[in-house]
């Protein structure tokens, strides 16, 4: 009996293993294993890692909301049916096919061209998940261009302070899986902007006009492009660099809003579609560009102090006060406290004139003339008025240091401040003429102001109109957009870098200041410095090649 309980032994002990519930593989295992389309998207999600690309930032926006999508979605794979793309892919890619008719290249989405054949048949689960990763790639890097993300404004120069307003990728992926238009979504993702959409037709007329077929629009815009007369081919690359910048204007403009078309020289009040008011402007020089950004104007100024930037202080007003010479209408305060001081007190020998408020009180020649237009920024720019009415006699007006000059600026102040807070023209003009000095009027509700740069735009009629690249920003956009190699390198530095001067040394400046003037006769002083003391625009040189520059003048800007 022992013998025979001996032998059964092992295999009862093996029984017992196999059959009892408390014994594990390993500790902790799950109760229950994964599903064969959890584990497909645990391998496509492995795999997306192999997609990703350190210099290229922007790609992020696909492999990270890629990858957070498939985190969270408890489907499988969505665009393969078996081996076979599923009705959802094949819209998708007819619309990535047709990105052409809407200024962007198919070709940089990396949609293999195998799967635009109506036969193709993933071979194998490795060749199931690459399709379903690279029609997913595809997809965000088109809704991340239709958004303007093909190159990053401010990688591009930092006179484009523009981000770009992506649409959240798990979301846009789980609207095209629901979809009953996926067309119509994923087209709603290019600006909604009628300007943007009439300049889509005029590059589509030309296309269609130099006889190229919708198929043809589809194929990389080259093929095309080669075929038009060099006029056309220049003004299809200006329609495209002009949609692209629509791309990085705010999607929601507001109701009520302040628009400057920097090339047009020209300011706008646009009011539930409607200008309602429109005017000329004096725009940045092209040393001092007026930057390309988005801000609310929240305080208008009557009567406003100019306050004299350090560059003045250093190069115009600092060498008067070492030859004694008077002021005229500028005032020196303590920056601490603001009290006013007699400038000629101070040992300018010793105290650094850029420690000290200038400014200059409201008269006839103030800078700023009667009222200036905030809108809080990081540039220091705004609106305002200007003793210098010849020069909106121009038709090119870029003579600014940055701000934005307007011709009429009083009837920029009661457009804004008529309808919310119901101000005459009268009144305008007495705080203007005799108000109180610096007095800030707070906006009831601010209103949005867009600086934009437009060479191209369809007016009235449907007339294409062109202005001068007088920044000359389109070149550094198409090589952005176009540049391939450029793009593949990710754009590691700004492209005008090499162009912009660097910030001036004021330090150095005020130093050979003080060592030109001591020990030289007042008629020799300043002779070799490398800037040019107390510049205006000479009135009567004043012509189509814009203001000559006189020494020692009436006005100090």
């Amino acid at each position: 009996m022992l013998r025979c309980w001996q032998r059964s032994f092992p295999i009862l002990a093996i029984l017992i293993a196999v059959s009892s519930p408390l014994q594990a593989v390993e500790p902790g295992a799950p109760e229950h294993l994964i599903s064969v389309k959890q584990a497909n998207v645990i391998k496509l999600r492995i795999k997306l890692a192999s997609f990703k690309r350190p210099d290229q930032p922007e790609a992020a926006y696909e492999t990270d909301g890629l990858s957070a999508f498939y985190g969270q979605h408890k489907g499988g794979l969505i665009w393969l049916d078996g081996p076979l793309l599923n009705a959802r892919a094949r819209q998708v890619i007819a619309v990535l096919q047709d990105a052409a008719s809407w200024g962007l290249d198919p070709a940089d989405f990396g949609l293999p061209p195998a799967l635009e054949n109506d036969t193709f048949t993933a071979s194998g689960l490795d060749e199931k998940i690459d399709t379903e990763l690279r029609i997913g790639l595809a997809l965000l890097r088109y809704a991340r261009h239709a958004r303007g993300g093909q190159v990053n404004p401010m990688r591009l120069s930092l006179d484009f302070d523009r981000k770009p307003e992506f649409a959240d990728p798990q979301r846009l992926l789980s609207r095209v899986q629901d979809a009953d238009d996926i067309r119509a979504y994923l087209e709603s993702l290019h600006p909604r902007h009628p300007q943007f959409h009439l300049l889509r037709e005029a590059y589509l007329n030309i296309l269609i006009g130099a006889g190229a077929a919708p198929a043809a629009i589809r194929q990389r815009q080259s093929t095309t492009v080669a075929q038009l007369p060099r006029h056309e081919a220049i003004l299809l690359r200006k329609l495209r660099v002009n949609m692209q910048m629509w791309r990085w204007i705010p999607r929601d403009l507001g109701d009520r809003y302040v628009w400057v078309n920097i090339p047009e020289y020209q300011v706008s009040i646009v009011d539930a579609g409607q200008t309602v008011y429109r005017e000329r402007v004096v725009v940045g020089d092209t040393a001092h560009k007026t930057p390309l950004f988005s801000d609310k104007m929240e305080t208008i100024v009557f009567q406003p102090y100019w306050y004299v930037p350090n560059s003045i202080k250093v190069k115009q007003v600092l060498p008067r006060l070492l030859e004694g010479e008077p002021l005229r209408d500028l005032k020196i305060a303590a920056r601490v406290g603001g009290e006013e001081i007699d400038p000629y007190s101070v040992d300018w020998y010793s105290e650094d004139i850029r420690k000290f408020v200038v400014y200059q009180p409201p008269n006839r020649d103030n800078a700023l003339g009667r009222v200036k237009f905030l809108f809080p920024n990081k540039h220091a720019v705004y609106f305002h008025d200007t003793p210098e009415k010849e020069l909106f006699r121009h038709r090119q007006r870029a003579y600014s240091h940055g701000c934005m000059r307007v011709r009429n600026p009083l009837e920029f102040a009661r457009v804004l401040l008529h309808e919310e807070q119901g101000w005459t023209q009268e009144k305008i003009r007495q705080l203007a003429s005799s108000g109180p000095e610096n007095n800030a009027v707070k906006l009831k509700r601010a209103i949005p102001v867009h600086i934009a740069y437009f060479t191209a735009w369809v007016g009235d009629g449907g007339k294409l109109r062109t202005f001068k690249d007088v920044y000359r920003h389109e070149p550094l956009i198409a090589k952005g957009l176009f540049d391939k190699g450029l793009i593949a390198k990710g754009l590691a530095g700004r492209l005008d870098e090499i162009e912009r001067p660097k910030a001036e040394d004021l330090a150095n400046v005020r130093s050979q200041v003080l060592s030109e003037d001591a020990g030289f006769e007042p008629s020799r002083q300043r002779r070799n410095l490398n800037y040019t003391p107390f510049v205006h625009y000479d009135r009567s040189a004043l012509g189509r090649q814009g203001p000559r520059l006189r020494r020692y003048p009436r006005r100090w800007w």
